[in-house]
Protein backbone atom coordinates (compact mmCIF):
# COMPACT_ATOMS: atom_id res chain seq x y z
CA UNK A 1 0.00 0.00 0.00
CA UNK A 2 1.44 3.33 -1.11
CA UNK A 3 0.98 6.59 0.77
CA UNK A 4 -0.75 8.08 -2.30
CA UNK A 5 -2.48 6.46 -5.27
CA UNK A 6 -4.24 8.28 -8.10
CA UNK A 7 -7.83 7.22 -8.74
CA UNK A 8 -9.44 8.80 -11.81
CA UNK A 9 -12.93 8.96 -13.32
CA UNK A 10 -11.59 7.04 -16.30
CA UNK A 11 -14.78 6.37 -18.28
CA UNK A 12 -15.87 10.00 -18.29
CA UNK A 13 -12.35 11.27 -19.03
CA UNK A 14 -11.88 8.91 -21.97
CA UNK A 15 -15.23 9.91 -23.49
CA UNK A 16 -14.36 13.58 -23.12
CA UNK A 17 -10.92 13.04 -24.65
CA UNK A 18 -12.44 11.29 -27.67
CA UNK A 19 -14.51 14.38 -28.38
CA UNK A 20 -11.64 16.86 -28.24
CA UNK A 21 -9.33 14.60 -30.25
CA UNK A 22 -11.79 14.80 -33.15
CA UNK A 23 -11.79 18.60 -33.04
CA UNK A 24 -8.06 18.81 -33.65
CA UNK A 25 -7.66 21.33 -30.83
CA UNK A 26 -5.74 19.96 -27.84
CA UNK A 27 -3.72 23.00 -26.74
CA UNK A 28 -4.81 26.03 -24.72
CA UNK A 29 -8.44 26.33 -25.74
CA UNK A 30 -12.13 26.05 -24.80
CA UNK A 31 -11.73 23.19 -22.30
CA UNK A 32 -9.21 25.22 -20.30
CA UNK A 33 -11.57 28.19 -20.35
CA UNK A 34 -14.46 26.00 -19.18
CA UNK A 35 -12.36 24.55 -16.36
CA UNK A 36 -11.33 28.04 -15.25
CA UNK A 37 -14.98 29.10 -14.98
CA UNK A 38 -15.90 25.93 -13.09
CA UNK A 39 -13.05 26.31 -10.58
CA UNK A 40 -13.80 30.00 -9.97
CA UNK A 41 -17.45 29.13 -9.42
CA UNK A 42 -16.59 26.25 -7.10
CA UNK A 43 -14.29 28.36 -4.90
CA UNK A 44 -16.44 31.48 -5.03
CA UNK A 45 -14.16 33.99 -6.73
CA UNK A 46 -14.34 35.98 -9.95
CA UNK A 47 -11.36 34.62 -11.87
CA UNK A 48 -9.21 31.55 -12.35
CA UNK A 49 -6.18 31.18 -14.63
CA UNK A 50 -5.10 27.59 -15.27
CA UNK A 51 -1.38 26.83 -15.64
CA UNK A 52 0.92 23.85 -16.14
CA UNK A 53 1.90 23.53 -12.45
CA UNK A 54 1.53 25.04 -9.01
CA UNK A 55 5.19 26.05 -9.23
CA UNK A 56 4.31 28.21 -12.23
CA UNK A 57 1.38 29.62 -10.26
CA UNK A 58 3.58 30.50 -7.30
CA UNK A 59 6.19 32.08 -9.57
CA UNK A 60 3.66 34.32 -11.33
CA UNK A 61 2.02 35.15 -8.00
CA UNK A 62 5.28 36.33 -6.43
CA UNK A 63 6.28 38.14 -9.64
CA UNK A 64 2.96 39.99 -9.66
CA UNK A 65 3.83 41.74 -6.38
CA UNK A 66 6.61 43.73 -8.05
CA UNK A 67 9.12 43.15 -5.27
CA UNK A 68 12.75 44.21 -5.60
CA UNK A 69 15.75 41.89 -5.49
CA UNK A 70 16.80 41.30 -1.92
CA UNK A 71 13.34 41.95 -0.46
CA UNK A 72 12.44 39.65 2.42
CA UNK A 73 9.47 37.27 2.17
CA UNK A 74 8.21 35.37 5.21
CA UNK A 75 7.61 31.74 4.34
CA UNK A 76 7.56 28.25 5.78
CA UNK A 77 10.46 25.80 5.80
CA UNK A 78 8.01 22.87 6.03
CA UNK A 79 6.92 22.56 2.41
CA UNK A 80 7.88 21.17 -0.96
CA UNK A 81 10.85 23.17 -2.26
CA UNK A 82 8.93 24.81 -5.10
CA UNK A 83 7.22 27.13 -2.60
CA UNK A 84 10.58 28.70 -1.81
CA UNK A 85 12.37 28.18 -5.12
CA UNK A 86 10.09 30.79 -6.69
CA UNK A 87 11.50 33.37 -4.28
CA UNK A 88 15.00 32.62 -5.50
CA UNK A 89 13.81 32.86 -9.12
CA UNK A 90 13.11 36.53 -8.40
CA UNK A 91 16.18 37.18 -6.23
CA UNK A 92 14.17 37.46 -3.01
CA UNK A 93 15.26 36.40 0.48
CA UNK A 94 13.24 33.69 2.23
CA UNK A 95 12.77 34.25 5.96
CA UNK A 96 11.73 30.94 7.50
CA UNK A 97 8.90 31.32 9.96
CA UNK A 98 8.42 28.57 12.52
CA UNK A 99 5.27 26.45 12.34
CA UNK A 100 2.60 25.28 14.74
CA UNK A 101 3.78 21.96 16.15
CA UNK A 102 1.10 19.59 14.89
CA UNK A 103 -0.76 21.43 12.11
CA UNK A 104 2.35 22.41 10.12
CA UNK A 105 0.87 25.86 9.46
CA UNK A 106 2.56 29.20 10.18
CA UNK A 107 2.91 30.08 13.86
CA UNK A 108 1.10 33.40 14.40
CA UNK A 109 3.34 34.68 17.26
CA UNK A 110 6.35 33.84 15.06
CA UNK A 111 4.91 35.95 12.24
CA UNK A 112 4.59 38.83 14.71
CA UNK A 113 8.19 38.32 15.83
CA UNK A 114 9.44 38.31 12.23
CA UNK A 115 7.58 41.50 11.35
CA UNK A 116 9.08 43.28 14.36
CA UNK A 117 12.61 42.23 13.42
CA UNK A 118 12.60 42.47 9.64
CA UNK A 119 11.10 44.50 6.81
CA UNK A 120 8.80 41.75 5.52
CA UNK A 121 7.40 42.61 2.08
CA UNK A 122 5.13 39.56 1.61
CA UNK A 123 3.97 36.36 3.31
CA UNK A 124 3.56 32.93 1.73
CA UNK A 125 1.45 30.54 3.76
CA UNK A 126 0.92 26.87 2.89
CA UNK A 127 -2.39 25.35 3.96
CA UNK A 128 -0.56 22.34 5.24
CA UNK A 129 -2.00 18.89 4.51
CA UNK A 130 -5.20 20.66 3.44
CA UNK A 131 -5.87 22.45 6.74
CA UNK A 132 -6.24 26.23 6.50
CA UNK A 133 -4.00 28.71 8.24
CA UNK A 134 -5.69 31.27 10.48
CA UNK A 135 -6.20 33.69 7.61
CA UNK A 136 -8.03 36.39 9.58
CA UNK A 137 -4.96 36.83 11.76
CA UNK A 138 -2.47 36.58 8.87
CA UNK A 139 -4.41 39.13 6.82
CA UNK A 140 -4.54 41.48 9.81
CA UNK A 141 -0.82 42.21 9.42
CA UNK A 142 -1.63 44.18 6.23
CA UNK A 143 1.21 42.62 4.26
CA UNK A 144 0.57 41.08 0.81
CA UNK A 145 -0.28 37.39 1.20
CA UNK A 146 0.09 34.53 -1.25
CA UNK A 147 -1.77 31.39 -0.24
CA UNK A 148 -0.16 28.13 -1.36
CA UNK A 149 -3.31 26.00 -1.62
CA UNK A 150 -1.60 23.01 -3.23
CA UNK A 151 -3.04 20.65 -0.58
CA UNK A 152 -6.32 22.44 0.08
CA UNK A 153 -8.73 22.09 -2.84
CA UNK A 154 -12.18 21.80 -1.28
CA UNK A 155 -11.09 22.75 2.24
CA UNK A 156 -13.05 25.26 4.35
CA UNK A 157 -12.24 28.21 6.58
CA UNK A 158 -15.03 30.02 8.49
CA UNK A 159 -17.72 28.29 6.38
CA UNK A 160 -16.16 29.45 3.11
CA UNK A 161 -14.03 27.50 0.69
CA UNK A 162 -10.33 28.05 1.14
CA UNK A 163 -9.46 30.48 -1.67
CA UNK A 164 -12.58 32.62 -1.32
CA UNK A 165 -10.49 35.68 -0.56
CA UNK A 166 -8.87 38.73 -2.11
CA UNK A 167 -5.45 37.15 -1.60
CA UNK A 168 -3.64 35.50 -4.51
CA UNK A 169 -4.26 31.75 -4.22
CA UNK A 170 -2.18 29.09 -5.96
CA UNK A 171 -3.40 25.54 -6.65
CA UNK A 172 -1.86 22.21 -7.59
CA UNK A 173 -3.39 19.51 -9.77
CA UNK A 174 -0.41 17.18 -9.62
CA UNK A 175 -1.11 13.46 -10.05
CA UNK A 176 -1.45 12.75 -6.31
CA UNK A 177 -3.35 15.89 -5.30
CA UNK A 178 -7.04 15.93 -4.38
CA UNK A 179 -7.97 17.18 -7.87
CA UNK A 180 -5.52 15.17 -9.99
CA UNK A 181 -4.90 16.01 -13.64
CA UNK A 182 -1.50 14.38 -14.13
CA UNK A 183 -0.05 17.82 -13.57
CA UNK A 184 -1.29 21.36 -13.62
CA UNK A 185 -1.94 24.40 -11.49
CA UNK A 186 -3.98 27.57 -11.23
CA UNK A 187 -4.23 31.00 -9.67
CA UNK A 188 -7.55 32.31 -8.40
CA UNK A 189 -8.22 35.99 -7.75
CA UNK A 190 -10.89 38.69 -7.58
CA UNK A 191 -8.59 41.25 -9.21
CA UNK A 192 -9.49 41.84 -12.88
CA UNK A 193 -6.19 43.55 -13.72
CA UNK A 194 -4.21 40.68 -12.20
CA UNK A 195 -6.38 38.22 -14.13
CA UNK A 196 -5.61 39.92 -17.44
CA UNK A 197 -1.90 40.10 -16.63
CA UNK A 198 -1.76 36.41 -15.69
CA UNK A 199 -3.42 35.34 -18.94
CA UNK A 200 -0.77 37.26 -20.84
CA UNK A 201 2.16 36.08 -18.73
CA UNK A 202 1.29 32.38 -18.97
CA UNK A 203 1.64 32.65 -22.77
CA UNK A 204 5.07 34.32 -23.13
CA UNK A 205 3.67 37.81 -22.63
CA UNK A 206 1.55 37.61 -25.81
CA UNK A 207 -1.62 39.64 -25.37
CA UNK A 208 -3.88 37.23 -27.33
CA UNK A 209 -4.04 33.45 -27.12
CA UNK A 210 -3.68 31.32 -30.25
CA UNK A 211 -7.21 30.02 -29.79
CA UNK A 212 -8.63 33.54 -29.55
CA UNK A 213 -6.75 34.55 -32.69
CA UNK A 214 -7.93 31.45 -34.59
CA UNK A 215 -11.63 32.22 -34.36
CA UNK A 216 -13.16 32.83 -37.81
CA UNK A 217 -10.05 33.99 -39.70
CA UNK A 218 -6.55 33.59 -38.23
CA UNK A 219 -5.16 36.87 -36.91
CA UNK A 220 -1.40 37.03 -36.54
CA UNK A 221 -1.32 40.54 -35.11
CA UNK A 222 -0.55 40.66 -31.39
CA UNK A 223 1.69 42.55 -29.00
CA UNK A 224 4.36 41.46 -26.53
CA UNK A 225 5.21 44.20 -24.04
CA UNK A 226 6.67 42.08 -21.22
CA UNK A 227 8.72 38.90 -20.93
CA UNK A 228 6.32 36.08 -20.10
CA UNK A 229 6.54 32.32 -19.67
CA UNK A 230 5.23 29.16 -21.29
CA UNK A 231 3.12 28.24 -18.28
CA UNK A 232 -0.29 27.57 -19.86
CA UNK A 233 -2.48 24.51 -19.38
CA UNK A 234 -3.82 22.51 -22.36
CA UNK A 235 -7.24 21.10 -23.20
CA UNK A 236 -6.18 17.48 -22.62
CA UNK A 237 -5.25 18.27 -19.02
CA UNK A 238 -8.42 20.31 -18.62
CA UNK A 239 -10.49 17.26 -19.61
CA UNK A 240 -9.10 15.45 -16.59
CA UNK A 241 -9.90 18.42 -14.36
CA UNK A 242 -13.47 18.91 -15.55
CA UNK A 243 -14.31 15.29 -14.83
CA UNK A 244 -12.45 15.06 -11.51
CA UNK A 245 -14.20 18.24 -10.37
CA UNK A 246 -17.54 16.41 -10.52
CA UNK A 247 -16.56 14.13 -7.63
CA UNK A 248 -14.20 16.32 -5.59
CA UNK A 249 -16.54 16.70 -2.61
CA UNK A 250 -17.24 12.96 -2.45
CA UNK A 251 -13.50 12.26 -2.78
CA UNK A 252 -12.65 14.67 0.04
CA UNK A 253 -15.35 13.12 2.23
CA UNK A 254 -13.67 9.74 1.81
CA UNK A 255 -10.27 11.21 2.66
CA UNK A 256 -11.84 12.66 5.81
CA UNK A 257 -13.28 9.23 6.67
CA UNK A 258 -9.77 7.73 6.45
CA UNK A 259 -8.30 10.49 8.62
CA UNK A 260 -11.07 10.10 11.20
CA UNK A 261 -10.50 6.34 11.23
CA UNK A 262 -6.83 6.88 11.95
CA UNK A 263 -7.67 9.52 14.55
CA UNK A 264 -10.02 7.22 16.45
CA UNK A 265 -7.97 4.02 16.28
CA UNK A 266 -4.26 4.85 16.29
CA UNK A 267 -2.15 5.54 19.36
CA UNK A 268 -0.29 8.69 18.30
CA UNK A 269 0.03 12.41 18.84
CA UNK A 270 -2.58 13.98 16.58
CA UNK A 271 -2.97 17.48 15.10
CA UNK A 272 -5.24 19.92 16.89
CA UNK A 273 -7.71 21.23 14.31
CA UNK A 274 -10.05 24.13 15.09
CA UNK A 275 -13.80 23.67 14.56
CA UNK A 276 -14.01 26.68 12.21
CA UNK A 277 -11.88 24.86 9.62
CA UNK A 278 -12.35 21.69 7.62
CA UNK A 279 -9.29 20.10 6.05
CA UNK A 280 -9.34 18.62 2.57
CA UNK A 281 -7.15 15.86 4.08
CA UNK A 282 -4.60 15.70 1.30
CA UNK A 283 -2.79 13.87 4.05
CA UNK A 284 -3.14 13.56 7.82
CA UNK A 285 0.03 14.05 9.88
CA UNK A 286 0.52 11.76 12.87
CA UNK A 287 3.40 11.94 15.34
CA UNK A 288 5.32 9.15 17.04
CA UNK A 289 8.19 9.18 19.52
CA UNK A 290 9.33 5.83 18.08
CA UNK A 291 8.81 6.72 14.43
CA UNK A 292 11.67 4.63 13.05
CA UNK A 293 10.39 1.49 14.74
CA UNK A 294 6.91 2.05 13.33
CA UNK A 295 8.28 2.92 9.89
CA UNK A 296 10.40 -0.26 9.75
CA UNK A 297 7.47 -2.45 10.79
CA UNK A 298 5.18 -0.86 8.19
CA UNK A 299 7.75 -1.48 5.44
CA UNK A 300 8.14 -5.09 6.61
CA UNK A 301 4.37 -5.48 6.12
CA UNK A 302 4.49 -3.87 2.62
CA UNK A 303 2.88 -0.66 3.79
CA UNK A 304 4.83 2.34 2.50
CA UNK A 305 4.35 5.55 4.50
CA UNK A 306 5.80 8.98 3.78
CA UNK A 307 7.17 12.00 5.63
CA UNK A 308 6.03 15.53 4.80
CA UNK A 309 8.48 17.32 4.64
CA UNK A 310 12.18 17.76 5.14
CA UNK A 311 12.64 21.35 6.37
CA UNK A 312 13.97 23.36 3.47
CA UNK A 313 16.86 24.76 5.51
CA UNK A 314 18.38 21.26 5.51
CA UNK A 315 19.04 21.69 1.78
CA UNK A 316 22.39 23.30 1.14
CA UNK A 317 20.96 26.16 -0.90
CA UNK A 318 18.76 27.29 2.04
CA UNK A 319 21.07 26.48 4.96
CA UNK A 320 21.96 30.14 5.65
CA UNK A 321 18.40 31.47 5.68
CA UNK A 322 17.12 33.25 8.77
CA UNK A 323 14.95 31.07 11.03
CA UNK A 324 12.33 32.67 13.28
CA UNK A 325 12.15 31.03 16.74
CA UNK A 326 15.09 28.96 15.50
CA UNK A 327 12.32 26.81 13.96
CA UNK A 328 12.03 24.81 17.20
CA UNK A 329 8.51 23.59 16.38
CA UNK A 330 9.62 22.64 12.89
CA UNK A 331 12.34 20.46 14.39
CA UNK A 332 9.85 18.80 16.75
CA UNK A 333 7.58 18.07 13.80
CA UNK A 334 10.39 16.78 11.59
CA UNK A 335 11.60 14.26 14.18
CA UNK A 336 8.16 12.68 14.69
CA UNK A 337 5.81 13.03 11.70
CA UNK A 338 4.67 10.05 9.64
CA UNK A 339 2.20 10.13 6.76
CA UNK A 340 0.15 6.95 6.52
CA UNK A 341 -1.54 5.88 3.27
CA UNK A 342 -4.50 8.11 2.45
CA UNK A 343 -6.20 7.77 -0.92
CA UNK A 344 -9.46 6.70 -2.53
CA UNK A 345 -8.27 3.17 -3.25
CA UNK A 346 -8.01 2.15 0.41
CA UNK A 347 -10.61 -0.26 1.80
CA UNK A 348 -11.65 -0.64 5.41
CA UNK A 349 -9.68 -3.88 5.51
CA UNK A 350 -6.60 -1.98 4.34
CA UNK A 351 -7.11 0.55 7.12
CA UNK A 352 -7.50 -2.17 9.75
CA UNK A 353 -4.22 -3.72 8.61
CA UNK A 354 -2.39 -0.37 8.77
CA UNK A 355 -3.79 0.40 12.22
CA UNK A 356 -2.90 -3.04 13.51
CA UNK A 357 0.72 -2.72 12.41
CA UNK A 358 1.10 0.81 13.82
CA UNK A 359 -0.46 -0.05 17.18
CA UNK A 360 1.67 -3.18 17.44
CA UNK A 361 4.75 -0.96 17.49
CA UNK A 362 3.29 1.91 19.52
Amino acid sequence: MQVFQTILNNVEIIEDLKKILTTGWIGLGPKVEKLEKKIAEYIGVKYCVCLNSCTSALHLAIKSLGLKKGDKVLTTPMTFVSTNHVLLYEGLEPIFCDIEKTTGNLCIPCIEEAIKQYDIKAIICVHFAGYSNDMNKINSFNIPVIEDCAHAFGAYYNNNKVGKTDNICCWSFHAVKNLPMGDGGAITTNDENLYKWLKKMRWLGIDKSTHDRSQNDYKWEYNVDEIGYKYHMNDITACFGLNQLKTIDFDNDYREFIAQYYMENIKAIKPRYEINRRSSYHFYPLFFENRKEIYDLLIKNEIYPGMHYKPNYYYSMYKDCIRINNCKNTEWYYQRELTLPIHLGLTKEDLKKIIGVVNEAS
